[in-house]
């Protein structure tokens, strides 16, 4: 293959660009590979977060029904 006097330093050799693609197509893999472990992370993460709020207000309604019981059963007494 002939080079390019005038700019041989600016020449990439045809031969030389499916390697650089390969490169580029092996490192692009790689980022999706991260990017697909951190997503899953995160969805696991905010999962846990929203399991734990919802059994925190499943509490929170049982004690807010034990106290407006006793709440009624004390106005109740104070009647009789």
């Amino acid at each position: 293959m002939k080079i390019h006097s005038d700019h041989h330093e600016d020449c990439i050799r045809f031969s030389e660009i499916p390697h650089l693609i390969n490169q580029y197509i092996l490192a692009q893999g790689k980022i999706i590979q991260q990017s697909n472990e951190i997503y899953i992370q995160i969805k696991n993460q905010i999962e846990s977060n929203i399991k734990k709020m919802n059994d925190n207000i499943y509490i929170l309604k049982d004690l807010s029904n034990y106290y407006q019981l006793k709440n009624n059963q004390n106005s109740n007494h104070q009647l009789i």
